[in-house]
């Protein structure tokens, strides 16, 4: 079988799904989730005008499967993301815990003094 040839259009169409990708791995990377959100959409469209193609056999195959490499990268960026900040929410719920312990805003410190000065 021979391989489709790309048109100008396709390969401009693939090649910006690939900036895309790249860019969003970018955006992960500096934990900016806002500048990621902004890209889901133009990706979106670019995604569904790279589906009405027919680059199975191209030469923009390859570049897709790139594509795919990079969105793989990405969830499991992502999924560490997710674990590392829910470990930072269990810390800062452990010291909220902590400190409610001390007592409330303007209540009257009670003066428990250490174990020693509890035994005289």
């Amino acid at each position: 079988m021979a391989a489709l040839v790309d048109t100008p259009r396709s390969v401009e169409i693939v090649d910006r799904l690939m900036q895309i990708a790249e860019s969003q791995a970018e955006a992960i990377a500096r934990w900016d989730l806002e500048s990621f959100a902004r890209l889901l959409d133009e990706r979106s469209t670019v995604q569904r005008a790279v589906e009405a193609l027919d680059l199975e056999a191209s030469a923009s195959a390859a570049k897709l499967q790139r594509v795919a490499e990079i969105d793989r990268e990405n969830i499991d960026r992502v999924t560490s993301m997710i674990e590392e900040t829910r470990c930072n929410l269990d810390e800062v719920h452990r010291g909220r815990i902590a400190l409610n312990g001390y007592g409330k805003p303007g209540a009257e410190p009670i003066q428990r003094g250490s174990l020693l000065d509890r035994m005289r």
